[in-house]
């Protein structure tokens, strides 16, 4: 649902999406494919590195956003492709209904400019919490979201933007002013419940421009909600993202928890204890990916590769 294009500058952390939204609510699997551009090897600032495969991003497999950690940075010119495959299921079981490729171009080069970074999100009156932290949403419910971010560079001012807001229905986006921006959500009544993803992007002023690209999540239930966000169990799993072992607690003890993979497949069954503490030690052979624990509780874990 993005159209933006990464410019990588300095050696601090950049965020980046391909995320999407799929009208028939299908469930849909990102990954990083080989890149059918042709580079110009004649480019400023950089040499071109035709058909590599992307050397600074992380992609999440289950929302399609991407991180490229803090580091020093590699540059030249980029050719990058995110496949997203979109499943649908048919008589008790997955079904590959259809895939998109999106290939861009992008340059990677060492400069002054530092990009912008998303700080914090509000939700309504609520206190400020981090803007990768799962909101929980209604059908038919008016959702205000206040977006905080800022420039390491003093004296840039900041411009926000979110092409969101024309694909998602009932999704709008205001400017507070140069640091903060509210995306406000009219939840249409019909709209199945699930996960969606939005993205909004923050630019600076600078030469060349700088900008950095959240990944919003949604949790969209019929569930009654409380008047206080109650404590996710994404915001208490750890170690995250995990290598051998995870520890998280469910909203209760002594009940079934069910590990599923970014398809939904269920790929591990345990209980919690007495306490409510769960502890998932996948098996070697298990991929590192995006999975869900669900129970009375749903925990999103990533694991790391090794």
């Amino acid at each position: 649902m993005s159209t933006a294009v990464p410019a990588l500058q300095g050696n601090l952390a950049q965020a980046y999406s391909f995320s999407t939204y799929d009208t028939d609510r299908d469930s849909v699997a990102y990954s990083v494919v080989e890149s059918q551009e042709t580079l110009n090897p004649l480019v400023p600032c950089g040499t071109a590195i035709a058909g590599a495969v992307s050397p600074h991003f992380q992609l999440n497999p289950a929302t399609g956003a991407l991180l490229a950690p803090a580091g020093a940075v590699q540059q030249g010119l980029y050719a990058m492709a995110v496949r997203v495959r979109e499943y649908r299921q048919l008589a008790g079981t997955w079904q590959l209904i259809g895939a998109v490729t999106r290939d861009i171009v992008y340059l990677a080069q060492n400069v002054a400019n530092q990009p912008p970074i998303f700080t914090s999100l509000t939700v309504g009156i609520g206190a400020a919490q981090p803007p990768s932290q799962t909101i929980a949403v209604r059908p038919d419910q008016t959702l205000s979201l206040t977006l905080t971010a800022a420039d390491p560079d003093a004296g840039q001012q900041l411009r926000f933007s979110s092409e969101a807001t024309s694909i998602i229905p009932g999704l709008s986006l205001t400017t507070l002013s140069a640091t903060q921006a509210r995306l406000t959500w009219q939840v249409p009544a019909s709209l199945p419940v699930g996960f969606y993803t939005a993205t909004i992007a923050a630019f600076d002023d600078g030469c060349p421009n700088s900008a950095v690209e959240q990944t919003l999540y949604f949790r969209v239930t019929n569930q009654v909600l409380g008047t206080h966000p109650a404590t996710d169990a994404e915001t208490t799993a750890f170690p995250m993202p995990f290598r051998n072992q995870v520890q998280f607690k469910a909203a209760s003890g002594n009940q079934l928890i069910l590990i599923a993979d970014a398809l939904g497949r269920t790929v591990a069954q345990l209980h919690a204890g007495p306490d409510g503490r769960v502890v998932w030690q996948p098996a070697s052979t298990l991929p590192a990916g995006f999975y869900v624990a669900r129970g009375k509780l749903l925990a999103r874990l990533l694991r790391a590769a090794e």
